[in-house]
């Protein structure tokens, strides 16, 4: 077709769009909002994660809530994993009630746009292993541009009760 005849980087970019805008269609077809097809790149998800304090893992511990006997009502975490992640994600969003994505998309940071890879994973991963897993996926998918947004509910979904609906 029209695209495969186009130089690879062209090919690349076209097809990125074309991507892109099925996804826009499929969701406007189904009534979602806008910022439910936001995705982070890799690059913008590194340099959010780099950014969390050094002590972000005592910091989301402390702060565990406890059941009636005065057990914590969730396991400690043992390190900077997705748990972690929300907890410092859920405090941003009870003052203005936006995602990391949507935040980052009104600031006009690089790094967000239309997701075109879901992403599931098990929230106490290590967001180190996330990241290379990441970093693998484009490295194994070359036809997909570094700047591939990736549907991560973290950065996706507004977190916290304070989040707008």
């Amino acid at each position: 077709g029209l695209i495969a005849s186009l130089p690879k980087v062209r090919r690349a970019t076209a097809e990125k769009m074309a991507t892109e805008h099925a996804v826009q269609q499929r969701a406007a077809k189904l009534r979602l909002p806008e910022r439910l097809v936001l995705g982070i790149s890799f690059q913008a998800m590194h340099d959010y994660v780099k950014l969390l304090p050094a002590d972000a893992v005592e910091q989301c511990n402390s702060n565990i809530p406890k059941k009636e006997n005065g057990e914590l009502k969730f396991p400690e975490n043992k390190e900077l994993n997705g748990y972690v992640n929300q907890f410092f994600i859920e405090q941003k969003c009870k003052h203005d009630g936006f995602s990391v994505c949507e935040r980052m998309q009104k600031e006009k940071k690089p790094g967000v746009g239309i997701a075109t890879v879901f992403v599931s994973w098990f929230l106490d991963t290590p967001l180190t292993v996330l990241l290379d897993a990441l970093d693998q996926y484009l490295a194994q998918h070359p036809e997909l541009p570094r700047d591939t947004c990736f549907w991560i509910c973290d950065f996706v979904i507004r977190q916290g009760a304070a989040a707008k609906t």
